[in-house]
């Protein structure tokens, strides 16, 4: 008869002559003091010991070890839960902050945008003064056939008078000469972010036209002349690309009917969310609220309408 004996400390599994039964000695596989369980059924004649043990038979018996319990398994639901752990507080932040980053980078494009519309009606203001009126909208040859824009006309007052002067002033804008000039377009006539855009050579920027506009058939409204006041006169506004190239006519015509929008050259926005920015006619900036009535919009583009106008209701804060 022989006993299977697991040692307690390196549970080592060994089976053992009856014999030694009660007996203690050290364990040979760590060499620990351990005991046989059970009552011995003889009076031990011989020290005890556990290396490999003999049967009655003759048959050498190995120690075998226990099988040791398995240890990936926690080990991998521990590392489950804490990814789980990782990825809950990860989606948190990124529900936190992801909205607060993308309105910290729209206002931050808003503010460059409006940024380039100052300088476009700079350079509008610089021109009339030196040129005595503002740029024609359109320009035409002496038969009628328009040719290109405005915004031509004040490439030297943005500072690029070298494009101004490699122009060709007595072709339209899509002839083969000025048609290799689009990919020249300086990037103040884009709204900042705005890959169609720039990458289109489209403007973003431009002028009210029409009756009761700033630029209405004939001539241009002179400032100095207007009895509205020119700090609630719009100017320059945006619209969405996609429609003509920066060298093209075209502009927002008061007979289509402006309005707060996204429809590229026939309504003021499209590029950011929840306002459209513009310029009055003496160079500052305006964040217009997309809820102002008709009316007090019909009244910031009209320079001699005398309207009565509570800016308050046209302006959204910069931080908005």
């Amino acid at each position: 008869m022989s006993i299977s004996f697991v040692c307690p400390f390196c549970h080592t599994r060994t089976r053992i002559d009856d014999r030694f039964a009660g007996q203690s000695g050290p364990c040979a596989e760590c060499g620990k003091q351990v005991t046989i369980p059970g009552k011995p059924s003889v009076p031990a004649t011989e020290p005890f010991a556990m290396p490999e043990q003999t049967t009655a038979t003759g048959t050498t018996l190995q120690h075998s070890k226990q099988a040791k319990p398995k240890m990936w398994l926690p080990s991998f639901l521990g590392a489950l839960i804490t990814m789980g752990i990782v990825i809950c507080i990860a989606a948190s932040v990124f529900t936190f902050f992801l909205p607060a980053a993308r309105s910290a980078i729209q206002v931050r494009q808003r503010t460059m945008g409006l940024s380039n519309a100052k300088q476009i009606a700079d350079a509008l203001n610089s021109y009339r003064r030196t040129h005595g009126s503002y740029p024609t909208p359109t320009v035409h040859d002496a038969s009628g056939k328009p040719l290109y824009s405005w915004r031509v006309l004040i490439l030297p007052q943005l500072g690029y008078s070298s494009l101004y002067d490699i122009y060709q002033l007595d072709q339209t804008w899509d002839s083969p000469t000025n048609q290799a000039l689009l990919s020249r377009m300086p990037l103040v006539f884009a709204c900042p972010g705005n890959a169609t855009a720039i990458g289109m050579h489209e403007t973003n920027f431009a002028l009210i036209v029409g009756l009761g506009s700033m630029f209405p058939p004939g001539a241009s409204v002179d400032p100095e002349t207007m009895t509205d006041d020119p700090s609630e006169t719009l100017l320059v506004v945006e619209t969405k690309d996609g429609v003509i190239a920066w060298t093209q006519p075209g502009d927002l015509d008061t007979v289509n009917g402006i309005t707060i929008g996204s429809i590229a050259m026939r309504d003021i926005g499209g590029n950011y969310p929840g306002c459209a920015i513009a310029v009055t006619v003496d160079g500052a900036t305006v964040v217009i609220d997309p809820s102002i009535s008709r009316a007090t919009l019909d009244a910031i583009i009209t320079p001699n309408g005398n309207e009565k106008v509570d800016f308050a209701t046209v302006h959204l804060p910069a931080s908005h």
